[in-house]
């Protein structure tokens, strides 16, 4: 504060400090009112308020520390604000928690979350080079336990910051850049500065080192025994060995896992109607998102989730970034206000073990009809499976039928009449347990023979046996013949009516190209055939 001839003018460092500058006004009111006041009155009115801003300041705790590094604060949540969430659980109460926290959020823009770090993601530097008294916060570079490896100096590169500018770095410590925790491309999207919603909400958003960034790049998380790069504070990228995950993946220290399962769950959550769509949008996220409204999360990885969450506490860090993002983008965590909440949610007594895991799931056209077949390792209390069809590629799916779910049997089948239908055709399965609890299969295709066709042919490219599936069943006599692309006839065969499939062998044939040819007294067809053994 500086007083200067009956005014008072404050320099604000953080909005938290509301409380103290309100007390200090008064004091600066008194200094400068004219009024019947004596001097006494003035000093003791003066020394009371004195004495309310030094109680504030001491409970905000800010000095030259940035916002993360207050103590003894309480929980800044507004009250009432989780209070349509009481009594619930399960995907009710998460849903509940979607409608609060989307609820007064004003999205701001990507380019807004440098301005951002500036205020609620830095501590005190511990190692130089650099002359700025706070650096960036990274969790991927951060050593709680002993030195930082680097520190970044915030703010742009022209200013004298380490704030990506969009050139290339050849290791760590040399810039800073934002890391969205759910990588874009999980959720189709490609943030540019006036990007807002998921590609610039403040939650799962953390400045990082870009090399490390980079190395993570879309990954999953998970757990790394045998790392391929291990970064300067032991962030591992590597083979994911958690349980019912595969491939590559990175794993953080375990200071900052909880974190980031916190960030991931308030993502399924607030964006919980987008999960369906943004599934199969990648590879990497179709291991994280389920497809549904409620898990939300593949189970395997939920699993990991929840480890994180319960093994390392919510954080005075992350309540202090909770804080700010809800002044920042107008809504809040709520894994970070109320950590009960995960277990309330993702409860074993919500049916989260089930539906069943689903081990194979085929597709083969048979004639005019399309034979599903698929098997379960475990179930307990399915109402059933419901056979979903897309004929846009998997834009829209339409229910094709449904199949009961019997106890103690394992292994189920679906016939599909297609024959109205041509071109390719894409099947998934919606498991429902009896507390409606659903998940999706993953996505099997089929290519049906155009309608002016007679017949298919399949499997092709072939590892062995080759099927021809007539349309409808033959009523003709048909000479057959495979050639190789020499014109040598490899085989041949005399195919009698009234049949719909006919195989064709093909085990003793070399890899290839070869041509089927068809020949009846009325026509001739020609199709080529390739054998990948």
């Amino acid at each position: 504060m500086e007083v200067q001839r009956g005014k008072c003018r404050f320099y604000t460092l953080d909005y938290r400090f509301s409380r103290l500058f309100f007390n200090l006004s008064y004091i600066c009111f008194f200094l400068n009112v004219k009024s019947k006041y004596s001097p006494m009155r003035k000093m003791i009115v003066f020394l009371s308020f004195f004495l309310l801003s030094v109680i504030s300041f001491g409970q905000l705790v800010v000095g030259a520390d940035s916002i993360s590094h207050r103590t003894g604060r309480p929980n800044a949540e507004p009250p009432g604000y989780y209070d349509a969430a009481a009594g619930l659980n399960c995907a009710a109460l998460k849903t509940a928690l979607r409608d609060i926290i989307t609820t007064g959020m004003t999205p701001q823009t990507y380019g807004a979350l440098w301005t951002q770090y500036l205020i609620s993601d830095i501590k005190p530097r511990e190692v130089g080079p650099g002359s700025s008294a706070n650096v960036i916060w990274d969790i991927y570079s951060d050593n709680p336990s002993g030195p930082d490896p680097y520190n970044f100096t915030p703010g742009p590169v022209a200013s004298g910051g380490q704030q990506d500018n969009g050139t290339a770095v050849s290791g760590e410590g040399q810039l800073y850049n934002r890391e969205h925790s759910v990588p874009q491309s999980w959720f189709g999207a490609s943030a540019s500065p006036s990007s807002i919603g998921p590609e610039s909400d403040y939650f799962h958003i953390f400045p990082t080192d870009k090399e490390v960034n980079a190395n993570r790049g879309n990954f999953i998380y998970g757990s790394v025994g045998t790392p391929s790069i291990t970064s300067l504070n032991g962030g591992k990228l590597g083979p994911n060995n958690w349980p019912g995950l595969s491939g590559t993946a990175f794993e953080p220290i375990n200071e900052y896992k909880g974190d980031l399962a916190r960030a991931f769950l308030y993502f399924v959550t607030r964006y919980q109607s987008n999960m369906a769509g943004w599934q199969t949008l990648n590879p990497e996220g179709n291991k994280a998102f389920d497809g549904t409204t409620w898990p939300s999360v593949e189970l395997p990885y939920l699993q990991l989730m929840l480890q994180w969450h319960n093994t390392d506490v919510v954080s005075q860090k992350e309540m202090d970034r909770n804080d700010a993002g809800y002044v920042f983008q107008g809504n809040r965590n709520p894994y970070i206000d109320h950590p009960e909440f995960v277990g309330q949610v993702w409860s074993p007594s919500c049916g989260l073990l089930l539906p069943a895991d689903i081990t194979f799931f085929t597709a083969t056209y048979q004639q005019h009809n399309v034979l599903l077949h698929w098997n379960i390792d475990r179930a307990d209390g399915l109402q059933g499976f419901d056979v979903e069809r897309s004929l846009d590629g998997g834009r829209s799916f339409q229910l094709a039928g449904t199949v009961n779910w019997l106890n103690g049997v394992n292994d189920y089948s679906f016939k599909d009449n297609v024959s109205g239908f041509e071109g390719m055709v894409l099947y998934r399965l919606r498991v429902t347990d009896i507390n409606l609890v659903y998940k999706y299969s993953r996505t099997v295709s089929v290519l049906l023979p155009s309608r002016a066709n007679l017949f298919v042919v399949y499997p092709n490219p072939s590892s062995g046996k080759v099927k021809i599936s007539f349309r409808v069943t033959n009523t003709t006599y048909w000479q057959v013949m495979l050639t190789d692309l020499s014109g040598r006839i490899v085989q041949s065969a005399n195919w009698q009516p009234g049949q719909s499939i006919y195989n064709l062998p093909v085990e003793h044939l070399s890899n290839g190209v070869y041509v089927l040819q068809l020949k009846s007294a009325g026509e001739s067809k020609r199709i080529s055939i390739v054998i990948q053994q």
